[in-house]
């Protein structure tokens, strides 16, 4: 029985081994308005990082637990005198630096669900797992302020990604609890490996435009 257990965890995290040690590029698309960014995911003996840059100068750097839930966070963006550093302690978010050309020192005060900073990365290992929903944390980069989030699996689709079709498992996130009903957002994942491809959803107030997001090529 214990061998069985083993060998399904294995199995389980396969996908997102895969995933270590390569590049990916996306295109961020909000009206006219474009955006390219590239990740890097590497494996270190006792966390996960992923390196996001965008071509507007912007840099995050995310050190995560092996179930991709946040350790540690850099943020830094040029543009609006942006560079600060958080790190969970417990059921604390311990923030530093600079937001807005602002000098910040905070505690968040959150409870034991997961802290997903780059939720389109960390629901990789929700979609491994057999769970249909999850509750988790994430901060708003423009004003640092928590949301509990509710993450729900969707049926699989097939998506035409570069003129290909693509398999893709849905995740649909909105806030929890009755705020649900105000707002969402949609993420694909290849099912194949388990890749983020693509995302849907409004980042800012009603009216604003559709944000998509899409895989452009992996390296």
């Amino acid at each position: 029985m214990r061998n069985l257990y083993i060998l399904l965890l294995i199995l389980l995290t396969l996908p997102i081994n895969r995933l270590y040690g390569q590049n990916f590029s996306y295109l961020e698309k909000t009206d006219q308005d474009s955006v390219y960014i590239n990740w890097r995911i590497e494996e270190k003996p006792n966390f996960i990082v992923l390196i996001s840059t965008r071509t507007n100068g912007e840099k995050q750097i995310i050190k995560h637990d092996k179930n991709l839930s946040v350790l540690e966070w850099l943020f830094i963006n040029p543009n609006t005198n942006t560079d600060i550093r958080a790190k969970r302690q417990n059921n604390i978010i311990l923030i530093k630096g600079l937001h807005k050309g602002l000098k910040v020192e905070r505690k968040i005060k959150i409870d034991n669900h997961s802290w997903y900073q780059k939720v389109s990365f960390s629901l990789t290992s929700f979609i491994n797992s057999a769970e249909s929903s999850l509750i988790f944390w994430s901060l708003r980069t423009d004003v640092l302020k928590p949301f509990k989030l509710k993450a729900l699996k969707q049926q699989t689709e097939n998506l035409n990604l570069e003129g290909k079709e693509t398999k893709a498992r849905r995740v649909k996130v909105t806030l929890s609890g009755l705020r649900s009903m105000f707002w969402h957002s949609d993420y694909w994942f290849r099912e194949k490996d388990n890749l983020f491809i693509k995302y849907k959803g409004i980042e800012g107030p009603p009216g604003t435009p559709p944000t998509v997001i899409t895989l452009q090529n992996s390296q």
